[in-house]
């Protein structure tokens, strides 16, 4: 495996990085919100390097480009899991109890694994209902604040 940095659109190793430094855009528009001190709005982001591709123009910023890399991956595993437990869930509904345990068992590491797929079910579907009740808690929080928000701006 090499760690040889290649363009995400066209796969060249023909790059160059450039420090972006102040902008003067955000500086002014930092002054004209906040005064003269908003002056140190150029400097946002200034450390940031941007990567171009000199075979296709591409440009990147590698830090933003890992981050949503690693976005997509987690969005891709946890619909990997949702998959194969409501596989799962399908199985053991149906009364497929040896085939529920294949699937549980070749999905889940072995330090979470259950001693029996009735306790698996059991323990996953309480854990379902408890992210369930989170959820609709933090929704109700956010439109609680909400309302609150208008109700002062009004």
């Amino acid at each position: 495996m090499t760690n040889e940095i290649k363009c995400p659109k066209c796969g060249s190793t023909q790059l160059t990085a450039q420090k972006k430094g102040y902008s003067a855009t955000k500086g002014v528009a930092g002054a004209f919100l906040t005064g003269g001190v908003g002056l140190l709005a150029g400097f946002h982001g200034s450390s940031d390097i941007d990567i171009t591709c000199l075979s296709c123009g591409n440009k990147w910023n590698p830090e933003k480009l890992h981050k949503q890399t690693e976005a997509e991956s987690m969005r891709e595993d946890i619909q990997k899991y949702n998959e194969w437990k409501n596989e799962f869930y399908h199985a053991y509904e149906s009364k497929d109890f040896s085939y529920a345990e294949e699937i549980y068992l070749a999905n889940t590491p072995e330090r979470q694994r259950s001693s029996d797929v009735h306790a698996a079910y059991k323990f996953l579907k309480t854990n379902d209902r408890q992210l369930t009740i989170i959820g609709v808690i933090a929704a109700a929080i956010v439109i609680g604040i909400f309302a609150l928000l208008l109700k002062w701006l009004a």
